[in-house]
């Protein structure tokens, strides 16, 4: 069986619907049987009230001096009996008779045994059989309203069953007579001036008890079959009425052949939880397309930025001869397209390692100060202007110290690349960790263009071109913002007004470690 649902697993649809169904089968068949054993209760209840109380009745009229056979009337289903202590059976009515039936309490007892109702005895609750007493349930009634004589009634508050003919049951006990009749039985017990004591033992059968339980039980199977069924119906609509947004985004996402497809999942735009988790895939899809053009871009610029001194050295190559006169300055000119090409793989490898996660570096506290003073005395020797170490202060960061040199570098070139007389190095503490910043006396950065600096192959003065020493990638301010982050550190960009006069603005880069990672 477990083998067959592993083939054949019901979907969210059918797991609903079956688990609806059960729990409401479970709870509407609990609720009928119980429902049914309180009307069946009620049922009987009202009619043990009622044959006790034709009892009393009679029990009652005869203490007046009735005469017994005006008193035995009875309906279809209801039987009396008067007896008398002195005389015997007084008066007789309906299916009861004083002797040859055979009245048997539930549960079905093995003994079989005839009850003379002469010798029934409610005031002992016992009836005889001979020598041998069969104890029932008789409960003892009030004493008859409105009579000079007291009145002892007896309620057995169980079924017996009459047989018709010698009061054979069967040795098993069980109800083999077709004419077995299951019957409720109550008894009043008073004295007359005539008969002396007096018992009226009153009979009614079962039958309209039954005829109405099997009314509501067939009404209440009926109704729980009709209402399990409409509730796996509702069930089954509603969850695939639910789960239509579902099919429909499955149809939309077969189409989606890659990341840059611009097709997106039908929302159905409900604002429950099937059209959020559609508008979170979504905007998971906007985002690898967001990546997968940047992969394409970063690709295609990667390409060119490689391309360009792959070309510039193959042409230089061609053009020119070892005893050329112009040897020494094209010598010159193709060691730095080949440190262009070292600088711009070196770029490359760094970011891509950074995408993967991965990172060899090792950390500890260094002294950030000599970093800045050595980046200070390279960057003089490209920079025909003054560099300011006068911020740089003995200071202690905790960190990978190449990668922070990288970003000074970075910083510095960038700075060297746009400044117009001044660079500035500074460093410190404060209170939450270490800080640094380059300065430059240059153009500044547009506010609107901050934003962007930091993505890779982003250059400003757009001079993907240029073919001159000062040509870069457009990968070094991105290096510096994925260090940065690296560390749990922060990049800020604003202008320089110390340093740079109108109209330049000058740039500064402000970059915050914490103390430890």
């Amino acid at each position: 069986m477990s083998a067959w649902w592993r083939r054949h697993p019901l979907g969210i649809r059918g797991r609903s619907t079956l688990a609806a169904v059960l729990i409401v089968a479970v709870v509407l068949s609990a609720g009928a049987g119980l429902f049914a054993w309180a009307v069946e209760r009620s049922l009987l209840s009202d009619l043990d009230r009622t044959i006790e109380q034709a009892a009393t009745d009679r029990a009652q009229l005869l203490s007046g001096g009735a005469d017994p056979a005006s008193l035995v009337s009875a309906g279809p289903n209801e039987s009396f009996v008067i007896i008398s202590s002195d005389e015997g059976t007084l008066a007789q009515g309906g299916f009861l008779q004083p002797t040859g039936k055979v009245p048997k309490p539930r549960p079905d007892h093995v003994d079989e045994y005839r009850l003379d109702v002469r010798e029934m005895e409610a005031d002992e609750r016992s009836w005889h059989d001979g020598d041998r007493d069969h104890h029932g349930s008789p409960t003892a009634g009030p004493t008859g309203p409105g009579s000079t004589s007291s009145v002892t009634t007896a309620n057995f508050d169980d079924d017996f069953v009459i047989h018709d003919g010698d009061g054979d049951a069967g040795d098993d006990g069980d109800d083999d007579d077709e004419q077995a009749t299951r019957v409720r039985l109550a008894s009043a017990t008073t004295n007359t001036d005539t008969y002396g004591e007096v018992t009226v033992l009153v009979g009614s059968a079962r039958d309209n008890v039954g005829s109405a339980l099997k009314s509501v039980t067939r009404t209440l199977i009926w109704g729980v079959l009709a209402t399990i069924a409409l509730v796996g119906l509702a069930v089954w609509w509603a969850s695939r009425r639910a789960l239509r947004p579902v099919e429909a985004a499955a149809r939309s996402a077969a189409t989606i052949s890659d990341a840059g497809d611009p097709t997106r999942l039908s929302s159905p735009g409900t604002g429950d939880e099937i059209d959020h988790l559609i508008t979170t895939l979504n905007d998971m899809l906007d985002r690898l397309a967001a990546q997968d053009t940047a992969q394409r871009r970063f690709v295609a610029d990667a390409s060119h930025e490689l391309k360009s001194p792959v070309a510039s050295l193959a042409l230089l190559a061609e053009t020119t001869t070892l005893d050329d006169p112009r040897w020494p300055q094209v010598q010159h000119r193709m060691m730095d397209e080949a440190r262009r090409l070292g600088t711009t793989v070196e770029d490359l490898l760094f970011l891509a390692s950074r995408d993967e996660g991965r990172s060899l570096r090792s950390e500890k506290l260094f002294s950030l100060d000599d970093l800045l003073f050595d980046e200070a005395a390279h960057v003089t020797l490209r920079f025909d202007g003054r560099v300011d170490i006068s911020g740089i202060q003995p200071t202690e960061a905790f960190g990978a110290p190449n990668e922070i040199r990288r970003v000074i570098r970075n910083l510095a070139d960038n700075a060297s690349r746009y400044a117009t007389s001044v660079i500035a190095l500074a460093c410190g503490t404060d209170g939450s960790g270490t800080w640094f910043s380059v300065s430059d006396d240059g153009p500044g950065i547009p506010a609107e263009q901050r934003a962007t600096v930091f993505d890779r192959f982003v250059r400003l003065d757009e001079s993907r071109t240029k073919a001159d020493h000062r040509g870069h990638a457009g990968l070094g301010l991105a290096i510096v913002s994925e260090v940065v982050k690296g560390h749990g550190g922060s990049v800020a960009l604003s202008d320089a007004p110390n340093l740079a006069e109108a109209p330049r603005l000058g740039t500064r880069f402000l970059i915050h470690l914490p103390s430890s990672q």
